[in-house]
């Protein structure tokens, strides 16, 4: 893309109103969650009759984490602060990309692929009490309440559930790993170095030039894209859970109301 600085400008705006339109729609997803008093069960707690309730908690549990760090990517854009806005956009991506793993389980549909998504949950879910609970839910405790979980699916599985890396995922995103390691190596561990570089690796020198704003519109055109995927991911799983076809929808019309404005600036780009 080797836009002007007026047409990077105006893409970069676009992106962020669609991120704005996007933080939105978590809004609206989220309206009956409570997160104040019933956590982590924010959506009404599972039963052996309504277990699917546990998927909407979990994936609940991941939209308000996205959301709190969409609206620090977006105070950051109005600040010209790319370095925090990388950031935050690196935690947005954790949390797409687990919603959208499990989204992608039950389009599968496979055994090898529920399971993984399963050992996935239980294990962030294993590792979120020990962070949040600073030693007052031991690892016997956290393990009992996985096994209850499990059993108000109809699984009886009470092995400890196997370690989940970053990697494993954030490659359920499109050019995910990719995209992780660049936010990591450059912006969350960079060298000093690069901080004399080109402000898309980590370069702080300027804020007002054409890499600049390119900088800026790339990191959002990625983030923006991933945040509808894993609200149309959500949409899907809703689906699935009550029969819902209206997030999901809601979800389609935003990505294919992204992929125009991409597509409307790079046909000028080309001309």
């Amino acid at each position: 893309m080797r836009c002007g600085t007026s047409e990077l400008g105006d893409y970069r705006t676009c992106m962020v109103n669609i991120l704005i339109e996007s933080f939105r729609m978590t809004q609206q997803f989220l309206s009956e969650a409570d997160f104040d008093e019933a956590f982590p069960n924010v959506f009404g707690r599972p039963t052996k009759d309504h277990p699917e309730v546990s998927i909407r908690n979990e994936c609940g549990l991941l939209i308000r984490k996205a959301q709190m760090h969409m609206n620090a990517v977006l105070r950051a854009n109005k600040g010209n602060n790319l370095h925090s806005l990388a950031v935050h956009m690196r935690v947005v991506l954790e949390c797409a990309a687990q919603v959208v793993s499990r989204a992608n389980a039950i389009a599968d549909g496979s055994p090898k692929e529920l399971r993984r998504v399963l050992n996935a949950s239980d294990y962030e879910f294993k590792d979120a009490m020990a962070r949040f609970s600073r030693g007052s839910t031991s690892k016997d405790e956290a393990q009992n309440m996985i096994i209850a979980a499990r059993r108000s699916a109809g699984d009886y599985e009470t092995k400890p559930p196997k370690r989940v890396t970053i990697t494993d995922r954030i490659n359920q995103l499109s050019g995910g790993e990719g995209w992780y390691d660049h936010l990591s190596k450059y912006f969350c561990h960079s060298q000093a170095s690069a901080l004399a570089g080109i402000s898309f690796c980590g370069g702080v020198t300027s804020i007002d030039t054409e890499e600049d704003g390119l900088a800026f519109a790339m990191l959002l055109d990625y983030l923006t894209e991933q945040v509808i995927l894993m609200l149309s991911g959500y949409g899907f799983l809703l689906i699935a859970v009550n029969g819902d076809s209206q997030p999901h929808d809601k979800g389609l019309r935003l990505l294919n109301k992204k992929r125009s404005a991409a597509r409307m600036f790079r046909r000028k780009d080309s001309q």
